[in-house]
């Protein structure tokens, strides 16, 4: 009796520290993606939609394709797994070591490739929109070769962010986007919104993330130990496997890059409609989808590494369970009221930016489960699968990219942006239920069942609310019949039930 007593309130407490970790990354995140949507929308009202609007959201992304394409999440996908290894063993001393060794590799190739892309910056403008006007990308360019150098702060962001993940410390890595998003918004309020000021507001960005997540590296206990000079080679495994993870990763995030790529044809404003349009997906893939992926992945990777198979799959199929239930009241409600939304957040009344997010939020419940199996396979070590999954979602996209934009113009481009996330959450989705021996068709209902049930009920809230007179008030009987609905969804879940009840 005593046992299971203490097996219920050890099972009590690790949930209670996920849930402590979850909360964190949910205030952090939705703070710094509701600060991105507000930089955007000053965007939108200080330049429109035109080739000005295309240049300032040139400068303000082009930095950080850059680093999503060379760093994004691959940095934590192999060292957080090797510090829970050392840390496993009880080795502190090599935990901080390595550490060290990362942040200092990681800080000397980001000043390298920031001198690299300076020198070229006019042509790394061009090659990442080359239907941009000749003019707009001299205009670009001089500005680019300074927003550059936030790049080595923000890789050495990863690093410091990756090793407070492992330690399931979340505050300052979540807020980092709030300090960099609210710089560009100070910039974009005081200076209204002049290129290089811009760029300089990257830079105080960068440096302020940065700045905040070594102290709270200090904070956990955190130290630099420096290895020996001759002892400074990567590890091997761990640099294999962020290879991988980082051509795995550059294949989802090279979507958003081809997608202003094809959008730089379309004249001028279409880079910043299809990146306006992209921040309506991005926001809530990014504040209430993807966060579980971020915290699972070190709980993940404890118990692989301890060989506890059944606990984590438990934890997977309840991350996968809960992200298609937000995903898809989310999808819903946001693309039946995207031309509310738009008019809200961009004050554009007409143009094709509600239609582009509209298709484009559709992706939403793919690219969530795609985001958690990335987790899952980062921590079992197997980076192969992810890679091939995102090569040939990319190789689809980019293959009929050209013949979708001549024949369907932009909102072409977004359902292709569908098949692509689609693709990839299916060869992930069916390479786990291979190997784990999955059930395919009672396994596939007991995990749909509740989105089904969220998203009809998303579906009718929806419907009763267009009955409304008035955006504003459609929208807000919207996200109130949504909750209704997201509670029906996650009741739906029994083992949600059973952790509500601990």
């Amino acid at each position: 009796m005593w046992g299971v007593h203490g097996l219920g309130i050890a099972y009590r407490a690790i949930h209670m520290s996920l849930l402590r970790a979850g909360v964190w990354l949910s205030v952090g995140i939705a703070l710094g993606r509701c600060a991105g949507f507000i930089r955007e929308a000053l965007l939108a009202r200080q330049y429109g939609l035109g080739a000005d609007a295309d240049a300032a959201v040139i400068v303000l992304t082009l930095p950080d394709s850059i680093l999503n394409i060379l760093v994004g999440s691959a940095m934590g996908a192999a060292l957080v797994p090797a510090l829970a290894a050392q840390r496993l063993r009880g080795q502190q001393t090599d935990v901080d070591r390595l550490q060290t060794q990362v942040a200092v590799l990681a800080l000397g190739l980001g000043l390298v490739l920031t001198l690299i892309l300076s020198m070229g910056s006019a042509t790394l403008v061009h090659l990442l929109a080359p239907g941009l006007a000749p003019a707009v990308v001299t205009r670009c360019a001089a500005v680019v070769d300074l927003a550059l150098w936030a790049i080595p702060l923000t890789v050495l962001s990863s690093v410091i962010g990756a090793g407070l993940q492992e330690r399931e410390r979340f505050a300052s890595t979540s807020l980092g986007t709030v300090w960099f998003n609210g710089a560009v918004i100070v910039a974009l309020l005081l200076w209204s919104g002049t290129l290089a000021a811009i760029a300089w507001a990257m830079i105080a960005g960068a440096a302020l993330r940065l700045l905040g997540q070594l102290l709270e590296w200090r904070a956990s206990g955190g130290s630099w130990r420096w290895r020996r000079w001759g002892r400074w080679a990567p590890d091997r495994a761990m640099a294999v496997a962020y290879v991988e993870v980082l051509l795995a990763g550059a294949a989802l995030m090279l979507l958003p890059l081809a997608g202003r790529w094809f959008a730089s044809f379309n004249g001028d404003g279409a880079i910043a409609a299809w990146t306006y349009a992209s921040k309506l997906f991005e926001l809530p893939l990014q504040v209430v989808v993807t966060i579980f992926a971020t915290a699972l992945f070190p709980r993940f990777s404890r118990l692989l590494t301890a060989g506890d198979d059944a606990t984590a799959r438990s934890y997977l199929l309840l991350g996968v369970q809960t992200v298609l239930v937000i995903a898809t009241v989310v999808t819903v409600v946001f693309s039946f009221f995207s031309l509310e939304l738009v008019r809200v957040a961009f004050a554009f009344r007409e143009g094709p930016v509600a239609s582009l997010a509209s298709a484009l939020l559709v992706a939403l419940p793919f690219a969530g489960v795609t985001a958690l199996l990335q987790a899952w396979y980062a921590a079992r070590r197997d980076t192969r699968t992810p890679v091939v999954a995102g090569i040939l979602g990319v190789a689809l996209f980019l293959a009929a990219g050209w013949p979708v934009l001549q024949a369907a113009g932009l909102l072409g481009i977004a359902w292709l942006a569908v098949a692509h996330y689609a693709l990839v959450a299916g060869i992930l989705s069916g390479v786990l239920l291979h190997r784990e021996r999955l059930p395919l068709l009672s396994g596939a209902a007991h995990v749909l069942g509740p989105a089904l049930v969220a998203g009809l009920a998303a579906a009718a809230a929806c419907l009763l609310s267009s009955l409304v007179d008035g955006s504003t008030l459609r929208l807000t009987c919207a996200a109130g019949a949504s909750l209704v609905a997201l509670g029906a969804g996650l009741a739906c879940i029994p083992r949600l039930r059973t952790l509500i009840r601990l």
